[in-house]
């Protein structure tokens, strides 16, 4: 991969998949649709004060180099744009990972941790490893007692306030609510995914005291091959109805992430049975991917970790986040 060169022309610069040179070699190519995205745009670069006007606003931008074209999906797109109907249409939602919630995964860094057993789970949390607060890491394979990886799909702007009123007109009656969400995780570490039952909405009234966060797992079910990234899974996911409001009362904090309405929000737990087991054998999937009997704390405990990026789409409003999570198993060989 490298960059090319963009002194101000406008640059064209495709490649083919196997697949569409295939196609031009036997004669039957057609472009029959394409996507578009700005991934590599600092807008921030708008410069409104250029002393040589405004045919010059936006010269750092179009001078900004660019990477030459790729086929793999999540390398040339991930912040795609959108042909949107609706002309009413003034907000977009955002995803958003919430570590507000009691059961909330804490980030630890840059990354969450996901222990592929109890013996990890244990060791991580009991010795302080991840730091001051012990409620950090994921469980994989739990339905009870661990942390789960929440997010939230809402519109994040202050200006509008997160109430009933505004989700319905600005979420709901725009088709922007994320019913269910597509999680893409790589198949090589992660044999499937638990999901809220959905019996329980998060819920509490601008007046409320309390908050209700849905805790209760039920399996996710079979995913499907990843069609743009290889060796990923897609799951449905279940959207749970946010009706987390803005609390009017000062005995209440607020717990949700996305300043103005919310629609839905979800949960995952990560199931890894088929590289969890404990014991002083390390699962090859951990050589050829990750590394091993790493001091990682410095507390002389070794562990065998991967890091992975697990990618979430909403159905509805197409928005995506992407959380990095460390897969990591406790190296008792030493």
């Amino acid at each position: 991969m490298a960059f090319l060169d963009n002194s101000g022309d406008i640059i064209l610069d495709a490649v083919l998949t196997e697949t569409g040179r295939k196609r031009m070699a036997d004669g039957n190519f057609s472009i029959s649709k394409f996507a578009l995205g700005d991934d590599e745009i600092n807008y921030s670069q708008f410069n409104r004060s250029h002393p040589s006007g405004s045919a010059y606003y936006d010269l750092e931008i179009l001078q900004t180099p660019v990477l030459e074209a790729v086929t793999a999906q999540n390398s040339a797109i991930n912040y795609g744009l959108l042909s949107m109907t609706n002309n009413n249409l003034l907000y977009m939602p955002s995803i958003k990972v919430n570590q507000n919630f009691e059961r909330s995964a804490q980030i630890s860094g840059t990354i969450f941790y996901v222990a592929t057993n109890s013996e990890t789970h244990d060791k991580l949390r009991t010795a302080g490893l991840l730091g001051a607060e012990s409620k950090k890491v994921i469980l994989a394979n739990a339905m009870t007692d661990t942390q789960l990886l929440y997010w939230e799909s809402g519109i994040d702007d202050s200006t509008l306030t997160a109430d009933s009123t505004n989700r319905s007109n600005y979420i709901v009656a725009n088709d922007m609510l994320d019913t269910s969400f597509t999680v893409q995780v790589d198949n090589r570490l992660f044999s499937g995914l638990k999901q809220l039952d959905g019996s329980t909405s998060f819920s509490a009234a601008a007046s409320s005291t309390t908050i209700t966060v849905p805790s209760a797992l039920s399996e996710a079910g079979s995913g499907t091959t990843a069609t743009s990234l290889s060796n990923y899974t897609n799951y449905s996911i279940r959207g749970v109805s946010n009706l987390l409001y803005t609390p009017t009362v000062s005995t209440r904090s607020e717990k949700s992430v996305i300043a103005g309405p919310r629609g839905t929000a979800a949960a995952i737990v990560f199931n890894t049975t088929h590289v969890g087991a404990s014991g002083t054998s390390t699962p090859s999937v951990f050589t050829q991917y990750g590394k091993t009997a790493q001091n990682l704390f410095s507390s002389g405990d070794t562990f065998d970790y991967i890091d992975t990026t697990v990618y979430i789409t909403g159905v509805s409003s197409t928005r995506m986040a992407q959380v990095p999570v460390r897969l990591i198993r406790l190296n008792t060989a030493a």
